[in-house]
C-alpha cells in the first residue's frame, strides 16, 4: 500500500443490521476492511449488478474513490467489522465517507 503525504490512521468499528445498506459512496484513502460477524455485500459502480460476498474472517481493501456500495443481505444476522482508513491529513480534518449519486449502468446493485 503506497500513500502520498501525510495520513491520518482512522479505525471504526461498524454495525449493520440485518438488510442494512451503505449508500453509494467513497473514501478519500486506501481502506482495509475485516468482517468480524456476518457477511458484508460490496458492489462497485462499474458492475453494479454482481456483489462480493465477503464473510466473517474475511478482510479486503477499497481503494480511493472507487464508488462502491456495502450491504447486509442477511435477514437476520447483524454484520460487525473493521475499517481502518489511510486519511489524508487535513486542516480540517478529512472525512472518511464520501457519499456519491447512484450509478447510472444496469444492475440491482444501485437500488
Amino acid at each position: 500500500m503506497k500513500t502520498k503525504g501525510a495520513v491520518e490512521l482512522i479505525t471504526q468499528r461498524i454495525v449493520a443490521q440485518p438488510g442494512a445498506t451503505f449508500g453509494w459512496h467513497s473514501h478519500p484513502g486506501e481502506n482495509v476492511n475485516v468482517v468480524l460477524q456476518g457477511t458484508l455485500t460490496l458492489y462497485h459502480d462499474e458492475d453494479c449488478a454482481n456483489g462480493v460476498a465477503y464473510p466473517a474472517g474475511s478482510a479486503f481493501p477499497t481503494h480511493p474513490d472507487r464508488v462502491h456500495l456495502a450491504r447486509n443481505l442477511s435477514e437476520t444476522e447483524t454484520l460487525i467489522f473493521f475499517a481502518t482508513y489511510f486519511a489524508p491529513k487535513t486542516t480540517p480534518p478529512t472525512g472518511v465517507l464520501g457519499r456519491r449519486p447512484p450509478p447510472t449502468s444496469r444492475g440491482f446493485g444501485h437500488k
